[in-house]
């Protein structure tokens, strides 16, 4: 499953000229604009006219130093099949209808077929369902996981730690957006950025778990795919989150005594698990761990990562729940996640 595409396609001089010509004709028959210079990406042409039908953007960018001319369609795939829906995402069962109404709106530019476009991001998605106050508890306790040391200071990381909604971890090549859908398009109709009129009830007691994938290399096909999705989603899923699930201090402690054999072993996860709620996050333990462990850098990231992978093979997230808290466990998303993928391969 995915939400947002982004994909280019390299033009000669001539296509270029010409494509402008036809976009700003176009732009300007559609939505009364021709297309616009992007005050922020001043290489680049933009119109929106198409954006009620999934075409976010369509940019047509120049490079007048290096002649580099291009054009690039930032998608919405779920709009270009199913028109009007802002709630869902785009399932890759749908790729014969997306790629037959893409290629309609562009054949007579003479541009390529669809996949063979080339992808410069991809967003891969899945949605959970939840209730509104389970939504808040995994959010509050995924901002405690093993964030990554290259996006915990990243300014846009930093800008949305606060947010009870929202995790936004952000690096160049990838960034992990896992959300409350309904709470992010009650904003986003605040903001101006979504109409109103449009029925955003469905999105309620959704999760959704969203990883953008920016350092492609190659033509659509490559990546539209149900299982590249899923392994974007699992991969950094795990990475940041684990697969345990959550239990207050103590619960958890007894399943580190009746779980982990060998006294010494049972001891230092005890310790390393305790270290983790002093701190009040897997990342801030995490430092402090690197900080007084004498071995090398690399070596002390692998025995930090041992003992969560271990807590991991037991079934226990090394975030505790707060004893201040009024639930004690709370399952881990892991099996949901494969439930929805599963479900997926089962329909297409």
């Amino acid at each position: 499953m995915f939400d947002t595409i982004s994909i280019f396609h390299q033009l000669t001089r001539d296509e270029y000229n010409n494509l402008f010509n036809e976009l700003n004709k176009l732009s300007y028959e559609l939505s009364g604009k021709k297309l616009y210079r992007d005050r922020d990406d001043r290489n680049a042409h933009v119109t929106n006219c198409l954006s009620s039908i999934g075409m976010q953007s369509i940019r047509l960018r120049h490079h007048k130093l290096v002649g580099y001319r291009a054009i690039e369609v930032h998608l919405r795939p779920r709009l270009l099949v199913d028109a009007g829906n802002y709630i869902d995402l785009f399932h890759i069962s749908n790729v014969e209808i997306l790629r037959k109404n893409f290629n309609i709106v562009f054949e007579k530019f003479s541009l390529p077929e669809l996949l063979l476009w080339k992808t410069k991001r991809i967003d891969a998605a899945i949605d959970i369902s939840l209730s509104d106050i389970d939504i808040f508890n995994y959010m509050f306790l995924f901002k405690k996981s093993n964030i990554p040391d290259i996006m915990s200071e990243n300014e846009l990381t930093l800008k949305y730690l606060e947010s009870p909604h929202n995790v936004y971890l952000s690096s160049t090549n990838i960034t992990v957006n896992f959300y409350c859908r309904h709470a992010t398009l009650v904003n986003k109709i605040k903001e101006g950025l979504l109409n109103e009129e449009i029925d955003i009830s469905k999105a309620r007691n959704k999760l959704r778990l969203e990883v953008q994938y920016k350092k492609c290399t190659g033509q659509l096909f490559k990546f539209l795919k149900a299982d590249f999705s899923r392994h974007l989603i699992t991969k950094y899923y795990n990475e940041v989150i684990g697969t345990g699930d959550y239990y207050k201090l103590e619960k958890a402690l007894s399943r580190i005594d009746s779980e982990i054999s060998g006294p010494l072993n049972r001891t230092r996860t005890r310790m390393f698990i305790r270290s983790i709620a002093e701190y009040g996050t897997v990342h801030s333990a995490k430092q402090v761990f690197m900080q007084s462990n004498k071995k090398s850098e690399n070596l002390a990231v692998k025995d930090f990562n041992k003992y969560l992978n271990q807590l991991n093979r037991i079934g226990v997230n090394p975030v505790t729940i707060a004893e201040s808290m009024e639930f004690n466990s709370l399952k881990n998303l892991h099996s949901k996640i494969n439930e929805q993928y599963d479900l997926q391969d089962i329909h297409f």
